[in-house]
């Protein structure tokens, strides 16, 4: 569950890593990857980190829960070693200065713009689970959603300036949690037995095709 920003030079490499069993957010730092200590139980699970640039720090947002002390899932903001609540419960999502987007484990998650007076709940019936709802950071209007869509693997890219859904596949599978990095998209590929097997890589070969205008529905609400 890669994720890749950069503001002038400054630029930001995320994903989340195996520690003692438990997948643990990481930043890379000279080339390599470090743990951030995000100040969440050992045994919680820590997955879908975003983050944006702002006042000369990187604020990011996370999803952490599960932990035997804790079960709630939250998603979370860290800024310069601080951790604070942002909603709860969330399975899925993220928060930037535009919007804050949290979700269930199924079939609908809401968009709630700056200010929090509209949101916009976006829901497709057959969408059976949720496992990450990102965003493309060069184009934040772009959500990027990965799920089981009627018993498949399914990598979605909505589009909030026209409402378009389109299928994102890269090398021959779906992009599982995939971000993208000057033009360039890497995703999650399973490379062992259990589902979450999996390494970030760099695809070789991206197809994003449309998709049809009733998958989903999406609903403004004040």
């Amino acid at each position: 569950m890669p994720f890749m920003a950069k503001h002038g030079t400054d630029t930001i490499s995320l994903c989340c890593r195996k520690v003692n069993g438990f997948w643990k957010l990481h930043q890379k730092v000279n080339d390599e990857w470090v743990q951030l200590n995000t100040l969440r139980p050992a045994d919680a699970t820590e997955c879908s980190p975003t983050a944006e640039y702002i006042q000369g720090q990187w604020h990011i947002s996370f999803i952490a829960g599960g932990a035997e002390v804790d079960r709630l899932f939250r998603l979370y903001k860290y800024v310069n070693g601080v951790v604070t609540v942002e909603k709860e419960p969330a399975y899925v999502g993220f928060v930037n200065h535009k919007m804050l987007v949290h979700g269930g484990r199924e079939k609908s998650f809401i968009i709630e713009m700056a200010g929090g007076a509209i949101k916009k709940i976006f829901e497709s019936e057959n969408l059976e689970e949720l496992f990450r709802v990102s965003y493309d950071a060069a184009r934040p209007h772009r959500l990027l959603i990965s799920g089981r869509y009627n018993g498949a693997v399914c990598s979605w890219i909505y589009d909030l300036s026209n409402d378009n859904l389109y299928d994102v596949e890269a090398d021959g599978v779906p992009a599982y949690k995939c971000a993208f990095y000057n033009d360039k998209c890497y995703y999650a590929l399973q490379t062992g037995e259990g589902f979450e097997d999996r390494e970030v890589v760099e695809a070789q070969d991206v197809k994003i095709t449309p998709l049809a205008k009733g998958i989903f529905t999406a609903r403004w609400e004040k």
